[in-house]
């Protein structure tokens, strides 16, 4: 006898894309291959919605954002959230980021509704131990806390007054590769401004001071002597005409490409040889994730989850944060040294599909789920 259908809801604040967003996406899109009933609720990301329509997953924008955003009135936002909750018959709730998911334990303290919440980083909780301690009452209710590394969930045990129990992490999956047609390929690497010759080191992000895309062009500074080394820059935000600027400035124009906002990124990744990322801060990058599945080395900066992701010398090279410096100095040896290039690559291939694939975060999940 099959089981029932289940009406799995995602609640998520944000008001853009980055690996939380696309988490909800890739979650939703699982539910409907195995026949269960997805829905987001979301407040106003102009950018979530258009995904979603695309994609074909139900969305509901809330009301009360203002209730929401205030201590002082959150309690008549949970009040409002639970009766929707009720209405829409929703099973298991899964909320996503600290904020989300303090709302979403009260909304559904005491009632049908199970509650599933992802804490995707730590720099959030830093900035709130009043919802760290919310979280971990909440689990002693039932609240099932998911973290995306290791690292997020040591900190949260740290950081709480209480005991926290109904806790597991959770590594951020991604799919295989979809196969690029080569002559599209090659269309859009002469789009980009791109020849054959050309090295492309890709860097992919929302533009975003968090992203520290800025230290990586500084460190592009120290690499003009090789001219085929090409750093392409994919995402938008608010830093993007900072960082353009700052390009301008140190006349890198001929060296540093803005592709912009990309609805797929396997083309690009396609074409690229090398994967980097400056962050300040990570919980676990998507986007490494994803370089990983596309056979590309990383040179990243050591914070967060990305030693997680990336051990020394194995899957890429690991350089501390803020240092434009170390950076290059990393860019250029894994330039230089094709050998190494190659071997960083295919065991990044393979530490992806073994560790951090799509399949295997999707099982965790529907077991958390279904308990």
């Amino acid at each position: 006898m099959p089981r029932p259908k289940l009406r799995i809801a995602h609640f998520i604040d944000t008001v853009d894309i980055g690996g939380a967003e696309m988490l909800v996406i890739r979650l939703c899109e699982e539910a409907l291959s195995r026949g269960d009933i997805p829905l987001v609720y979301i407040f106003s990301n102009k950018g979530m919605e258009l995904k979603l329509e695309k994609k074909g997953i139900p969305f509901h924008k809330l009301e009360n954002l203002d209730s929401y955003n205030s201590s002082k009135t959150l309690l008549k936002f949970c009040r409002y959230f639970r009766a929707q909750l009720k209405k829409d018959k929703i099973d298991i709730l899964h909320s996503h980021l600290v904020g989300a998911g303090t709302a979403a334990a009260v909304a559904t303290s005491f009632s049908k509704t199970k509650h599933v919440t992802t804490l995707h980083d730590v720099y959030t909780l830093r900035d709130s131990n009043l919802a760290i301690n919310l979280l971990a009452l909440a689990s002693f209710c039932g609240t099932k806390i998911v973290t995306v590394a290791n690292f997020i969930e040591s900190y949260l045990r740290k950081s709480t007054i209480l005991p926290v129990s109904n806790i597991q992490t959770i590594h951020n999956g991604t799919d295989l590769p979809k196969s690029v047609d080569e002559a599209q390929a090659k269309i859009l690497q002469t789009e980009l401004g791109f020849s054959d010759s050309d090295f492309i080191v890709v860097s992919v992000g929302r533009l975003v001071k968090l992203k520290g895309h800025h230290i990586t062009i500084d460190a592009w500074k120290g690499l003009q002597d090789l001219p085929t080394l090409k750093l392409l820059v994919v995402g938008d935000g608010a830093e993007s005409s900072k960082l353009k600027q700052l390009v301008s400035q140190n006349g890198l124009e001929s060296q540093v490409v803005f592709a912009g906002f990309r609805d797929s990124i396997s083309p690009i990744l396609s074409m690229s040889k090398l994967f980097v990322l400056s962050s300040e801060t990570e919980g676990l990058s998507c986007s490494i994730t994803e370089a990983m599945m596309h056979e590309l080395p990383i040179v990243a900066s050591n914070v967060g989850g990305n030693s997680e992701l990336v051990r020394q010398e194995k899957e890429g090279l690991l350089v501390p944060y803020n240092s434009s410096k170390e950076l290059g100095a990393a860019i250029r040896r894994l330039f230089l040294d094709e050998e190494m290039r190659k071997d960083m690559a295919r065991t990044a291939k393979k530490t992806a599909l073994k560790s951090f694939s799509l399949d295997s975060m999707s099982k965790a999940y529907w077991d958390l789920y279904e308990k």
